[in-house]
C-alpha cells in the first residue's frame, strides 16, 4: 500500500481539503500552527507529498507531556 493519495490525510485517511489541490488559495492550514510531534508521525514516504486533515493538523501530539 504505497500509493499516494494526495487528497487524502497520511495519518487517518480522510480527506485533507487542500485547498491548493482544489484551485483555492490560501488552504485553511495557513493559518494553522502544527504540533513538530504531529509532523514526526508522518510515514516518512508520505511526507512532503500529503497534507494532513484540519482534525490532524490541530490536534496535540498523542504523546505529550502531562502536567503533574
Amino acid at each position: 500500500m504505497s500509493s499516494c493519495q494526495e487528497d487524502r490525510c497520511p495519518l487517518c485517511g480522510e480527506s485533507n481539503a487542500c485547498g491548493l489541490l482544489q484551485g483555492q488559495q490560501p488552504c485553511w492550514c495557513q493559518d494553522v500552527r502544527i504540533d513538530p510531534a504531529v509532523l514526526d508521525e508522518i510515514p516518512q514516504a508520505q511526507r512532503n507529498r500529503q497534507c494532513l486533515c484540519r482534525a490532524c493538523a490541530t490536534r496535540k501530539a498523542a504523546c505529550d507531556s502531562t502536567d503533574s
